[in-house]
């Protein structure tokens, strides 16, 4: 008897040493009773709130956000501030002046709370459009496409979307493997100015259009005046391509040579810019054409050359499509895409390298005759060279003469 007290005592002992501490409460928050609201001004700030009801004392609380395509959640400690009933309100107001947001993008934010003794409560997932909130936008939809504009009628709406089920359609035959995605937002502008406050392209303000293919929005600046359509037939399909683009490649879209992207972009075009070809004639001539290969990772910044350098991208993307055909270009984003650098991928795809076909670009399209340009180029470097001969020559020639007539003068004195 003895004996078997002794062993419960030794086990009662042993449990009380190794027992766990007791795992922590839940919170009893009523999720039903989840309450969010997102108040912005766009470009200023974002004001998030949610209420909630909980029979634990809040002691802290974060809000996390995050917009489509960023890697990084912001993480930000929240107001908490007792309503009474054990009801709560947590807030926080984002500055997006100083760290701004893509316009157009989904955000994403969730809260977790913290009371003492009991277990963190992350909430569901919310979300939110950013969209420009400064203007009021009348809408049109048809499938896939949806437009969005506030100047102009209904009329003026229509206009956009017919142009862009044709754009699209454009841009199909150059991209037959692409397919268009669950939803395409078209934002017009009625100037380039007013545009570009939703934008934040560095150094590119003469940019009439722009669009963020991961998100499938694009955003075009349509002046009223004589040249409107033309202006939609142009900057539509030329920005529907980047989202097309984006839907063949998926993420592999930024291994696409600048050339190539703005290139394919421009052929899309239903009215192609006719200063283009102004600008190569002239380029031509003064033998200031940017080599294709410089426009690889980049146009430059300057407007005069990047006009020029998507005149360049234009004419020879349609120098490839026309004697390469469709397959041709598939092979070419293809090779892209899958990480082949600029020069290898050309090649690869085409059999040829970029310098070769470069060449051939000019003698056909421009009527370049490379060899008399090349020789042109040289002409005033050869001209210098032999002025820079001739000169010694002729004084060294010069200097001769007269010590032979020195000589043959004494010959004769002596005689």
């Amino acid at each position: 008897m003895r004996g078997r007290l002794l062993a419960l005592l030794i086990a009662a002992t042993l449990i009380l040493t190794f027992q766990t501490e007791p795992a922590q409460a839940k919170f009893q928050i009523n999720q039903p009773s989840i309450k969010t609201e997102v108040e912005y001004t766009f470009g200023e700030t974002i004001t998030f709130r949610v209420r909630f009801q909980s029979d634990a004392a809040i002691q802290e609380a974060l809000i996390f956000f995050q917009a489509t395509g960023d890697t990084q959640t912001d993480v930000k400690t929240a107001t908490v501030t007792p309503l009474g009933n054990n009801k709560f309100e947590l807030s926080y107001t984002y500055n997006l002046a100083d760290q701004p947001l893509r316009a157009f993008s989904k955000v994403e934010y969730w809260f977790q709370v913290k009371a003492q003794g009991v277990e963190d409560f992350p909430s569901p997932h919310f979300l939110f459009y950013y969209e420009d909130n400064r203007v009021k936008w009348q809408s049109l939809e048809e499938n896939a496409i949806r437009v969005h504009w506030y100047e102009g009628d209904v009329a003026f709406g229509q206009s956009v979307l017919d142009v862009a089920k044709a754009g699209l359609q454009r841009v199909q035959s150059l991209l037959p493997q692409a397919e268009i995605p669950a939803s395409i937002d078209i934002y017009i502008y009625p100037t380039s100015k007013e545009m570009q406050t939703t934008l934040s392209l560095a150094g590119q303000n003469w940019a009439a259009g722009h669009a963020d293919p991961d998100l499938g929005v694009m955003v075009a600046a349509l002046p009223a005046g004589p040249d409107q359509r033309l202006l939609m037939e142009e900057r539509i399909p030329h920005e529907l391509t980047h989202i097309m683009l984006y839907q063949l490649v998926g993420s592999n879209y930024a291994n696409l040579p600048t050339w190539l992207n703005e290139g394919l972009a421009s052929v899309a075009e239903l009215y192609p810019n006719p200063d283009y070809q102004i600008l190569l004639n002239s380029a031509q001539k003064k033998a200031t054409l940017l080599p294709i290969a410089s426009l690889c990772q980049g146009f430059p910044q300057d407007a005069s050359n990047a006009l020029l350098a998507y005149a360049e991208a234009a004419s020879f993307t349609r120098y490839l499509q026309s004697r390469f055909g469709t397959p041709g270009v598939q092979s070419l984003v293809t090779n892209y895409a899958n990480g082949l650098d600029c020069q290898r991928g050309i090649e690869t795809a085409l059999g040829m390298n970029l310098t070769q076909l470069e060449r051939q670009w000019r003698e056909d399209t421009l009527a370049e005759n490379i060899y008399a340009t090349a020789a042109g180029n040289i002409l005033p470097w050869f001209v210098l060279l032999v002025a820079a001969l001739v000169v010694p020559l002729g004084l060294t020639f010069s200097k001769l003469r007269k010590k032979s007539a020195s000589q043959l003068s004494e010959r004769e004195y002596d005689g």
